[in-house]
């Protein structure tokens, strides 16, 4: 635990100056004239960090009790442009008709909260979240909308 706060900590410096470097740039030199933005390098980094950093979870499966469509909707989402790194956000529309498993409802919005972590198209983005739910479901069919 104590080498992934020290790795934690030394990402967060690097980004922490690179950023600086970057507002300074992008503001023609004026970047840091007030108090307010003295701890905004900082808080960008950690924007990025949280915004690009998948956690782990269980994805509880259970039997499928009919092979009924289940629809999953609006689940909300945010993530990054990969052309603009610019913020992306809206909802996503889930379903699937199960083969022989389903899924406990809360894993839905955290499985789309973890493929968003990152820089992503929509249309990329909407290929993962239907393989992803393919590969842990084997459902007979899988539809996704963003």
């Amino acid at each position: 635990m104590e080498e992934m706060e020290k790795a934690y900590e030394e990402k967060l410096t690097r980004m922490s100056v690179l950023a600086s470097e970057f507002l300074h740039l992008a503001d023609g030199g004026n970047w840091m004239d007030s108090e307010a933005q003295e701890n905004t390098p900082q808080r960008m980094a950690k924007m990025f960090i949280q915004m690009t950093s998948v956690e782990e979870f269980d994805f509880t499966m259970f039997e499928a009790p009919s092979q009924d469509m289940v629809t999953l909707a609006p689940i909300p989402f945010y993530t990054m442009c990969e052309h603009h790194t610019a913020p992306c956000f809206g909802s996503v529309f889930i379903s699937y008709v199960p083969r022989s498993s389903i899924a406990g409802l809360s894993k839905f919005p955290r499985l789309v909260q973890n493929l968003t972590k990152g820089f992503w198209t929509q249309e990329e983005l909407t290929q993962a979240i239907a393989e992803d739910i393919e590969y842990r479901l084997g459902p007979l069919g899988t539809g996704v909308i963003i």
